[in-house]
């Protein structure tokens, strides 16, 4: 028998293994202390948690009488990214998060936001006599300060129950993003872990930890301590740091989207991709899935395993790419996706050499670029931007490209060209107007004089070219606009009758 235990920091009900769970527990501390009533033992225990809000309540797992069965803690983690609407434990405690029983936990997220010197979002430690595994989970630092911070701050472990990590990642910008100072050779076992964006990934202090098919990227130093255990294979670094039978040293990686913490490799990984050792049938820990559940079968170094191109249709556009509401500065471009995706727009002189796609996504122009949308676009959306920067009077080329969700390789292989024209000005006008109508909107007083510009007339000529010399001040008008009303002669002062269009010299 497994007696199921339910926390949702949501407070909702759910189901889980096919059966309905009433409201359970609001966080993981009220969840364990219903399980430390329990001990010892006699059946195993599994604590099933999800729920977006925050579970601030510092769960300490210590003091269980496990007595020969299990206990397993497992959240709606989905293994890539920080995910704010899945299960996460977040604290300014010292080790929000404290391991120092037997138990496996899976799909946790997990964080500190202290603003502490010595802070950690994980504590372990273990007796010789206990066990913990970590899978598919992410452990990081934010917030401020924090030198002496570690992602995961480990007390000794022992060779005859080891700490075993497996499709985990730590991100510490303050300092380690995992340390091991053990003093038990393979107390420590790390199979495709990641370390990024810290002062130091993977430290090893006294070099017995065992590290597999592990990725420490983007960090100062991607790997320190001396070295790694006799048994660590085929971890890479960005740099050539990287320790173990055959390294990857000084590799190039994209990720996904390394911004939001999303490390699954795409297309362009080679370096990572097919690179790792099967770990399949290894004598310490054998599996065979990825951080996000995938089934590993070409074995990629880190935690998670390239899916492949999958779709590889480039996006279209459900309706044409348009420039609207041209001014003499600039205009708004207008797109709708296909499918959900990405539109990238960018502005050249009329006839200069049209960009690849590649130069549209990168916003090389002369004029207003950049991205519609402020993220993937679900498919039917309209998206619009406004661009400015332009000269007036001058012909343009807006160049429009349409890609798949961000980082993905299915990009149109040609862009779409929609020319446009500024015009000549954008002017405020003021004659000496009795009343009229600009465009149909009435005036009925006269209109104080300010700066000067030509506006055609029905066939009056005031200034011996067919045209009428008129003040400007108030109303705000466009190259070509409808005017009609009466104006006064400038020089004699009488009635003139005024039709025809504003002209912007």
């Amino acid at each position: 028998m497994t007696q199921l235990i339910y926390v949702n920091t949501d407070n909702v009900s759910g189901t889980e293994n096919g059966l309905t769970i009433a409201t359970g527990w609001v966080d993981m501390s009220d969840a364990i202390a219903d399980v430390v009533t329990s001990s010892p033992f006699t059946e195993d225990v599994i604590i099933h948690a999800s729920g977006a809000t925050s579970d601030t309540s510092t769960p300490d797992f210590t003091g269980y009488n496990v007595n020969g069965f299990s206990l397993e803690v497992i959240g709606d983690y989905s293994g890539f990214g920080w995910n704010a609407s899945e299960y996460k434990i977040v604290s300014t405690n010292n080790g929000e998060l404290s391991v120092n029983t037997d138990v496996i936990l899976k799909n946790i997220q997990c964080e500190n936001t202290g603003t502490n010197n010595t802070r950690w979002p994980l504590q372990t430690s273990l007796s010789a006599t206990e066990f913990a595994r970590f899978e598919n989970s992410i452990f990081r630092i934010t917030g401020t300060g924090g030198t002496s911070a570690k992602a995961v701050d480990n007390a000794d472990p022992t060779v005859i129950h080891q700490r075993i990590w497996v499709n985990c990642t730590f991100v510490n910008p303050f300092n380690y993003a995992f340390e091991t100072g053990g003093s038990i050779d393979g107390g420590d076992v790390l199979y495709n872990c990641n370390a990024h964006d810290s002062s130091q990934g993977f430290r090893n202090l006294s070099q017995q930890a065992i590290l597999k098919n592990c990725l420490s990227d983007s960090n100062t130093t991607d790997w320190s301590g001396g070295g790694a255990f006799t048994g660590s294979v085929t971890n890479l670094s960005s740099d050539g740091t990287a320790y173990g039978t055959s390294p990857i040293l000084n590799a190039t990686l994209t990720f996904e989207d390394s911004a939001n913490q999303d490390y699954r490799l795409v297309v362009g990984d080679t370096d990572a991709i097919g690179a790792a050792t099967d770990l399949s049938a290894d004598s310490i820990f054998a599996f065979n899935y990825d951080a996000a559940g995938n089934t590993r079968s070409s074995w990629d170094i880190g935690a998670h395993e390239y899916q492949g191109v999958g779709d590889t249709t480039p996006p279209t556009f459900s309706v044409a790419p348009a420039v609207s509401s041209v001014t003499s500065t600039g205009g708004t471009a207008t797109a709708t996706i296909g499918e959900t995706g990405d539109i990238y727009y960018v502005v050249v002189a009329d006839g200069a050499t049209a960009p690849t796609p590649a130069e549209v996504i990168a916003g090389t122009g002369s004029g207003g670029s950049g991205e519609i949308d402020s993220g993937s676009a679900l498919a039917g959306t309209v998206l619009s931007d406004t661009f400015t920067g332009l000269t007036g009077n001058t012909a343009y080329d807006v160049y429009f490209i349409a890609r798949d969700d961000e980082g993905s390789p299915n990009v149109q292989a040609s862009v779409t060209k929609v020319d446009i024209t500024t015009q000549s000005a954008t002017i405020t006008i003021n004659t000496d107007l009795i009343s009229g109508t600009i465009d149909g909107v009435l005036f009925d007083g006269p209109l104080e004089s300010s700066s000067t510009v030509l506006i055609d007339i029905d066939g009056e000529t005031m200034n011996g070219s067919g045209q009428l010399v008129v003040d400007l001040n108030a109303v705000s008008v466009t190259n070509s606009q409808a005017l009609e009303g009466i104006g006064k002669d400038r020089v004699t002062g009488d009635p003139i009758p005024l039709q025809g269009t504003v002209s912007i010299a």
